[in-house]
């Protein structure tokens, strides 16, 4: 850390200009400085006793008083020290500061590093530079500089729409987006395929309709087929799923006062008429048997938490292959699982790609959920895709859980499931003291809005499981999660533990 604590103004109350504040601006700078002394004091504290691996304290001679550096303030002045207030600097400072230092409880990891101003001053007294034959260079003279390390030039940013944007080129078992079309990074829409208009359906309608004699609601015409498609629509739903209140009473007039405030989404006549009802209809669709048919209209505001972003180390050490992801899924899904096809395949298209760097996103929906005496977090994704395109008329029969599935390797969903479960389970485990991924790791829901119509939403059952059109529940194996979690740190073991 490198820690400097510097006001904008002195202790006269004037800007740096000269010009003079007026008192209320006076005195709101004052308690502004108190209070940022006393933030970063607290934080200078805190890197001063509790680094693990090293804090760097750097002090260079200054004048005999000084009242614009916080750390002086700190190591020199008393603990009361007022922000405005000049402090006295001892002419052996460097080991009044080192004997502070060390009086906090510093350990090991703190270095302190004093400057000394007049060997700084002195080009004499630096080291001098020579080159290949041993010869010094001539001052005047221009010379390269020679780079005598070596750089890590593997390393990148990845994230799920740069991983699977690589991917729709490496898996040609399933149809995908456009490989060329720039996904940006995971906020909203950005990771859905821009190919929304294309005309392959698909599986036929027959292959869709329920065989029994009544529909159950399958055969409805989704309400979305008015409302556009595209990303600008993604991204306005994403936005308003994200501001408003789950629980208000009524939602529609919540929503409705959401579209009229400006917000740099393009919104038409007909949205601004027709979304708030069908997206209060998504809010109150129940999810199905896996979330205990919860609403996402019984989410209390400390219940949810939007846009969770994160950003960890990928394969820190060295490069790992892609292809082990695959691997790793296979071997933890069981061999019946609908998503086996999509892992295996996952294994031998990313086969080519090696992951090092840092890897980042950002969730939708994050849920806390009382199930069983139990509380549990869950992944939640919007999708606005449209999975029956060209089709004058989609139903809500193409939103059934084949067709989820097929959507969900097509377009790598799954695998963006399980990296965001890898960063929540990451999440966790930094906050709940006793933290257990078998106990804490809900389901994860893709939620493709065009299919859910609200408490009318039809159902379908598979074994045990009760489905919502338009909801896709997935509950992935904890032990798939840890897996991950050890594969993206660089665990090559592939170790459970």
């Amino acid at each position: 850390r490198v820690i400097d604590i510097s006001s904008p103004n002195d202790a006269t109350g004037k800007k740096r200009t000269g010009k003079a504040l007026p008192p209320e601006e006076k005195a709101a700078g004052a308690r502004a400085k108190r209070e940022n002394c006393g933030d970063q004091h607290r934080l200078t504290y805190v890197a001063l006793t509790r680094a693990k691996h090293q804090t760097i304290a750097w002090w260079a001679p200054t004048d005999a008083q000084t009242k614009l550096t916080g750390l002086t303030r700190m190591l020199l002045g008393q603990p009361h020290t007022p922000a405005d207030e000049a402090v006295d600097v001892p002419r052996d400072a460097a080991s009044a500061i080192a004997e502070r230092i060390n009086s906090s409880g510093a350990g090991d990891a703190v270095e302190l590093v004093v400057l000394d101003s007049d060997v700084a001053a002195d080009p004499t007294d630096l080291p001098v530079l020579v080159d290949d034959a041993g010869a010094a260079p001539d001052p005047d003279a221009l010379h390269e500089l020679k780079l005598d390390r070596p750089l890590d030039r593997a390393g990148r940013v990845w994230s799920f729409s740069s991983l699977s944007r690589d991917l729709h080129v490496a898996v040609p078992l399933f149809q995908a987006g456009d490989p060329s079309e720039d996904h940006g990074d995971d906020r909203s829409t950005h990771d859905e395929p821009p190919g929304q208009d294309r005309a392959d359906a698909g599986p036929d309608i027959s292959e869709l309709e329920p065989t029994s004699d009544h529909d159950g609601g399958w055969l409805l015409t989704s309400p979305y087929d008015r409302l556009g498609g595209g990303k600008d629509f993604g991204n306005l739903v994403h936005h308003l799923l994200e501001l408003v209140d789950f629980t208000a009473d009524p939602l529609e007039p919540a929503l409705a006062d959401l579209l009229r405030v400006p917000s740099g989404h393009p919104v038409t006549d007909v949205q601004r008429d027709e979304l708030p009802t069908v997206l209060a209809d998504v809010i109150r669709t129940p999810l199905g048997s896996d979330f205990h048919d919860l609403r996402l209209v019984d989410l209390a505001p400390q219940d949810r938490l939007n846009e969770l972003g994160f950003h960890f180390s990928l394969a820190p050490e060295s490069p790992i292959s892609a292809g082990l992801i695959g691997s790793v899924v296979a071997d933890h899904l069981p061999a019946d699982d609908p998503l086996q096809r999509w892992a295996a395949a996952l294994a031998s298209g990313l086969s080519g790609i090696q992951l090092h760097g840092f890897l980042n996103g950002s969730i939708d929906l994050t849920l806390r959920q009382q199930v069983d005496g139990s509380t549990r977090y869950s992944v939640v994704d919007y999708k606005t895709n449209n999975l029956a395109p060209g089709i004058a008329s989609p139903l809500l029969a193409h939103y059934r859980r084949p067709r989820l599935l097929q959507a969900m390797a097509d377009n790598q969903y799954a695998l963006q499931a399980l990296i965001y479960s890898v960063a929540l389970h990451r999440y966790l485990g930094w906050r709940l003291a006793d933290y257990d991924p078998a106990v804490h790791l809900g389901p994860v829901g893709y939620l493709f809005v065009r299919g859910m119509v609200g408490a009318g939403t039809p159902t379908e059952t598979v074994g045990d499981h009760t489905y919502r059109a338009g909801v896709f529940s997935w509950q992935v194996p904890h032990e798939l999660v840890v897996a991950m979690s050890a594969l993206f740190a660089g665990d090559r073991e592939l170790t459970s533990t």
